[in-house]
This record gives structure tokens, sequence and C-alpha cells, in this order.
């Protein structure tokens, strides 16, 4: 369970098992008060919008096969002596989230970012 600073709240829940004979899918939803968001990429990554009343609006993507162009991109960006469009410092906030919930787990107290401390 995530608390941002404006008080709302979020749930992260990862998982590789899956029953034999199905291929490996990720799925991402975001839900608040005014709707939800979900990305399944099962089929071409379409994104659904859900809003209040049960309206519901798909967008079809731009792109395909995103980890492809995630890495060209980042090959790209060295090739040309460039800094990513991603640095990686945002994937050290990704990995901070990560070990405050393992924290957390370990202490049965809540944790807050940004982390004083090492983990390991």
């Amino acid at each position: 369970m995530l608390k941002f600073e404006n008080g709302a709240l979020g749930y992260v829940e990862g998982s590789w098992i899956m029953p034999e004979g199905h291929s490996l899918s990720s799925l991402l939803e975001v839900s608040g008060t005014r709707g939800m968001l979900s990305v399944d990429n099962k089929s071409t990554a379409t994104l659904s919008i859900f809003k209040p009343g049960g309206l519901r609006e798909e967008l079809t993507p731009l792109f395909n096969d995103g980890y492809y162009l995630e890495i060209k991109c980042f090959v790209d960006s060295i090739l040309r002596n460039e800094p990513p469009p991603v640095p990686g410092e945002e994937g050290l906030k990704s990995l901070e989230v990560v070990l405050a919930g393992l924290k957390s787990v370990f202490t049965g107290k809540p944790v807050k970012l940004p982390l004083e401390e090492e983990m390991f």
C-alpha cells in the first residue's frame, strides 16, 4: 500500500505465476475516485479509460513492441553519446519504492520516502 503526499492511496502487485499453457502478460491498472485506466499487453496494449457512470473509452496504442523500442532508444543514446530520454535516476526511484516496501514488510511499519538509510 502506498500513500502519496496528497493523501491518495496506491497498491502495487506483481506476479509471474501463470497457469500452464498461458502466455506471459502484464496488466497495469490505475484506479481513482474519478475513474480507472487499464493497459493490458495481451493484444495490442490498448489503453482503456473507465469513467463514472460506466462510460468506457479505448485508445489504440501509437506503438507496439514497447520493449524493443525501449532498448533501441537506449542503444541509440549510447551510439550518439547522448543522455537517455529516461535517466537512470528514475530507475533508482522505482527501486527505492520497492526497498521501502520490503522494509515495511520486515518491520511491520509504514516507511516514508525518500529512504534515509541504506537497506542492504
